[in-house]
């Protein structure tokens, strides 16, 4: 988080909105709890509601010792995946389908060169994955991940 300077004196931030529009789809019940101090930030905790009645719970704290990196916990529960993807992907049109919850927690991770889930669990279609799933920042490297089921 070296975009954002360290904060002179101890600081706890506490932001909330009820809806943000985000790629046509609206986010909601966005609530977020920073604490700052000389050495670094830390997200105590981002909630959101996504699309495909999807709740987002995460927190974590820039790395002292690695620049421009954090980490933390994730935790992701979604009733229609199918319109949670849509969205990600950009797309609007969704069809009805008869779908299982996807739920996804694992610690993330963000360096200068990668994003990584590690301790990944993943419940999809009524299956688990578990293991790491990492994706290099520059686009042109390829992504390389190992999962177990």
């Amino acid at each position: 988080m070296a975009i954002v300077p360290p904060a002179s004196i101890a600081t706890q931030l506490q932001m909330s909105a009820d809806q943000i529009m985000l790629g046509g789809r609206a986010i909601q019940n966005v609530g977020v709890d920073l604490h700052g101090s000389a050495k670094s930030w830390a997200v105590e905790r981002l909630e959101f509601q996504a699309p495909g009645a999807t709740r987002v719970v995460a927190s974590g704290a820039s790395q002292s010792n690695v620049a421009n990196s954090f980490s933390g916990a994730i935790n992701v529960d979604s009733s229609d995946p199918d319109v949670l993807v849509g969205w990600l992907k950009g797309r609007s049109d969704t069809r009805l389908r008869d779908q299982k919850p996807l739920r996804i927690r694992g610690h993330f991770a963000s360096t200068n060169d990668h994003l990584s889930v590690d301790k990944l669990i993943a419940e999809i279609d009524g299956g688990v994955l578990e293991g790491v799933s990492r994706w290099p920042i520059h686009l042109r490297q390829a992504a390389r991940g190992s999962m177990r089921t």
